[in-house]
């Protein structure tokens, strides 16, 4: 049949206009549980919370240039790790990160994934603590014009353990406390709101005051802060199956869709985020952004931010409970070898748990210092070494192939710099003390 010209233009715009329809459908329709979006977000969101307002202080402390090579370098590594731990995943038929490690590397090493899950946990309890003590003194400052002492930070850190945290991690079932995580991510985009049309007034300031960006910075040891928070922000390894096994439709391609757009999404926030702060304080940059002095523009306080710091404050005394629910499945698998812990064990589990991270928060006034102990004893094993090793030994290539010794050269480079970091920051307090 011959088509005329006039027909032919129907056709193609019929066909434009559904490609608009389809399109518009795909972004704009209602995000379901198990849809590809759906299942995007939600890996995006796994590092989504308040150590994301640390990463301005990550590029001030290297230099502009550097600071943002060694996100690049981190990103790809990581975004690299989680692709391994995908084609060892399809390869085994094994969707459980835990039991992959413990079918692939044997009985210790999944004890060793065990203990550093466990590490990884506690240690982001201990950087909520934390941060909410440090938010509650600047609240009880900004709106009420009163100045916390470290007694009175003690009594409101021994409150919240009593009254929030421990009921909260006594219960058995805790679904319904994943709306905090959602309420932090909220949050979380507010505040990139917030700096970002904030950043325009304080670059002005430091501009008027002769300060000017650093591009490049003399190499220290602020480049393992730098490099720590960076693993930190890139730790998806944990969740990953978590997310794939509830997609619908599932197949390789949809996986690596999951992938790399959770990725590409969790990293455009980090990054803006990131450079907002820079731009914004230029010098000077605060361990949590959000505790940067209000500008006279905002006077006498930013409540916006307060506003935020109250959002922060009530979602990270859920987040604390939500994170001892891992640390309680890791105990099961590894201590009570997969028996349910009795409600007087997790009493007791409970208890022990928080009275440690409290008196450890207490002492550690710089989740810098936490999150560098944490990353380098912990993330780099649940990010680098167990990815890299899994697939090493289940891929075809021989042993000694040059693209399985630049895989170990990576893991070991990273190790290293991680347990570097760990002993500069334990040494640091320790001989704070």
């Amino acid at each position: 049949m011959k088509i005329n010209n006039v027909d032919e233009q129907i056709l193609k715009r019929s066909i434009l206009i559904n490609k608009k329809k389809n399109f518009f459908r795909r972004i704009f329709s209602p995000i379901r549980p198990g849809s590809l979006r759906g299942s995007m977000i939600s890996l995006a969101s796994i590092n989504f919370d308040t150590m994301c307002l640390s990463f301005p202080l990550a590029i001030s402390n290297a230099g502009l240039i550097p600071g943002t090579l060694i996100f690049l370098f981190l990103a790809f590594c990581s975004l690299y790790t989680m692709n391994l731990v995908l084609k060892t995943g399809e390869k085994t038929k094994i969707f459980n990160y835990r039991e992959m490690v413990a079918k692939i590397l044997g009985r210790k090493c999944e004890i060793l994934y065990n203990i550093n899950n466990i590490i990884n946990i506690l240690g982001s309890i201990i950087t909520y603590i934390i941060i909410f003590s440090q938010f509650f003194e600047e609240i009880m400052l900004n709106l009420f014009d009163v100045e916390i002492s470290r007694g009175q930070t003690a009594i409101q850190m021994a409150l919240c353990m009593i009254l929030i945290q421990i009921p909260l991690s006594s219960l058995r079932n805790i679904s319904k406390l994943q709306y905090a995580s959602i309420v932090g991510s909220v949050a979380l985009i507010f505040a990139l709101i917030v700096m970002f049309f904030e950043m325009f007034y304080y670059y002005k300031l430091g501009v008027d005051s002769g300060r000017s960006i650093e591009y490049f910075k003399s190499i220290d040891l602020k480049y393992l802060d730098t490099f720590s928070l960076f693993v930190f922000a890139h730790s998806s390894h944990n969740g990953l199956f978590l997310v794939l096994n509830d997609l619908k439709d599932p197949s390789h391609k949809r996986f690596k869709a999951v992938i790399n757009r959770g990725f590409i999404l969790q990293d455009a926030i980090f990054f803006s985020i990131a450079y907002c702060g820079v731009f914004s304080l230029i010098e000077n940059v605060p361990t949590i952004f959000l505790s940067r002095p209000s500008l006279q523009n905002f006077d006498p306080h930013d409540y916006l931010v307060t506003f935020l710091k109250i959002m922060f404050f009530f979602s990270l005394q859920c987040m604390c409970s939500l994170d001892y629910n891992i640390v309680r499945e890791s105990l099961e698998k590894m201590i009570f070898k997969d028996k349910e812990i009795t409600k007087i064990k997790n009493f007791i589990v409970v208890i022990s748990v928080y009275i440690s991270c409290n008196l450890i928060a207490f002492f550690f006034r710089n989740i810098i210092d936490v999150i560098s102990i944490i990353s380098g004893l912990s993330l780099t094993f649940i990010c680098y070494v167990f990815p890299i090793l899994c697939y090493n030994i289940t891929n075809e290539l021989p042993r000694y192939h040059y693209s399985n010794i630049l895989r170990i050269i990576v893991m070991i480079i990273i190790w290293i710099l991680g347990i570097m970091s760990t002993i500069k920051s334990a040494y640091q307090n320790i001989s704070g003390y």
